[in-house]
């Protein structure tokens, strides 16, 4: 088996200080020194990589406050405009990150990271032309971890799944000082083999991942989803959670609740789903960042079809991205409005991506509209890419498939 991390990176991450004993020696210095703009600087920035390998909200917060005071006294500081860019941009204000990014990238035109936020922005906001320039323009000042990553991503939208794959591996021969981004390359890279249907390289690229950065809830989770899928539920429950102690996302809980459902444990999954909608709905944060899941969720298990419409449509409201599209085409499709639903998928498929989930429900939306012919195509695509690609969807592609494939004077 090829390594998926590569030895002189290794090494680096390696000898890194862990996140937490840079915000405490950080933290030290500024105590002598308060009004170092460095020093605050790189506090912010662990506080946000805290923020990612954790998935506690307060980290943002905390980076928030230390660059709102750094910037209300140096208010042209290019370093801090972009770590401003990036907490927005964790927070889900897109707009706002674009606008502090585009202060970031006037003060430091040749600060790739300013591009690097920018295509994200824009990205999230549906405007793939603009997500791709800025990407572009990282490459070309710098072939690093993150040009590369968005760059695949952006591949990978456009259907181009060669392309994409090569790309990962760029990103993770790259590197990074922070294991944890080179961990996370390594689980997009296994997302991808899983749409494909290249199970065991998607396993091989989630356990790298989990020895470059132990104990990784993404790593967990895509294991879990795989085993899950491979109707092994015991070690699918058993990595869940895992990945749940580590961050309580509410993916991860619904995910464990449905396999507690499909192994005859009905009280199990109640509380799972309670759980859901208790996380989710924590604080303002928690609402802001979890509004699209929420509302996938109450789809899902045909629960709350209003609330899950009403959270959709307004995340749909600021956040343009096909997936959004296609979270709020499911939305509609199980409130029975599906000509809307219909007009949400053709913008989630209007990239071209190969994503077996989005072809199942535009499957099921084409078969809801009598569109039949449309509808087998679709679930064939969906199941094409991958016949394993949900432990429960996969069965109910394949018995709409039989039953479309069996009616007769189906419309086209």
């Amino acid at each position: 088996m090829v390594s998926l991390l590569f030895g002189g990176q290794a090494a680096l991450a390696a000898s890194m200080p862990t996140t937490d004993q840079q915000i405490l020696s950080l933290e030290g210095e500024i105590a002598k020194a308060p009004e170092s703009i460095p020093l605050r600087n790189r506090l912010a920035s662990a506080y946000l990589q805290k923020g990612r390998e954790t998935g506690d909200a307060a980290y943002f917060t905390r980076a928030e406050r230390l660059l709102d005071k750094l910037l209300s006294q140096a208010a042209n500081n290019g370093e801090a405009l972009g770590l401003r860019a990036w907490v927005a941009l964790f927070k889900h204000e897109f707009k706002e990150a674009a606008a502090w990014a585009e202060k970031a990238h006037a003060a430091q035109p040749k600060n790739s990271f300013h591009d690097g936020v920018l295509s994200d922005a824009s990205l999230e906001l549906g405007d793939y032309p603009k997500a791709i320039d800025y990407a572009q323009t990282m490459l070309d000042l710098k072939q690093d971890q993150g040009a590369y990553s968005r760059a695949a991503h952006l591949r990978s939208l456009h259907g181009d799944i060669d392309g994409t794959i090569d790309l990962w591996r760029k990103a993770i021969r790259s590197g990074s000082p922070h294991s944890e981004h080179t961990a996370w390359c390594q689980v997009e890279w296994g997302d991808e083999y899983f749409n494909i249907g290249k199970e065991k390289e998607a396993e091989a690229a989630y356990r790298a991942a989990l020895k470059t950065f132990p104990g990784y809830h993404r790593a967990l989770a895509g294991l879990a989803r795989l085993k899950a899928t491979e109707d092994q539920k015991t070690e699918a429950a058993q990595l869940y959670q895992q990945a749940i102690a580590v961050i309580p996302y509410p993916q991860y809980i619904s995910a464990l609740g449905d396999l507690y459902a499909q192994m005859g444990k009905a009280e199990e999954a109640r509380k799972q789903y309670a759980l859901v909608e208790q996380i989710a709905l924590l604080d303002r944060i928690n609402h802001l960042l979890y509004n699209r899941e929420l509302a996938l969720f109450y789809a899902d298990h045909d629960r709350n079809l209003d609330e899950a419409l009403r959270l959709i449509e307004r995340e749909a409201a600021v956040r343009k991205d096909i997936y959004t599209e296609d979270a709020l085409g499911w939305v509609y499709y199980k409130n029975g409005r599906y000509q809307e639903a219909d007009r949400a998928m053709q913008e989630a498929l209007r990239l071209g991506t190969k994503n077996p989930l989005l072809f199942y429900h535009a499957g099921m939306i084409a078969r809801a509209l009598g569109k039949e012919k449309e509808a087998r195509r679709l679930l064939k695509e969906a199941l094409a890419l991958n016949p394993h690609f949900h432990p429960i969807y996969q069965q109910s592609a394949r018995e709409t498939l039989t039953a479309l494939t069996t009616s007769k004077g189906g419309r086209s």
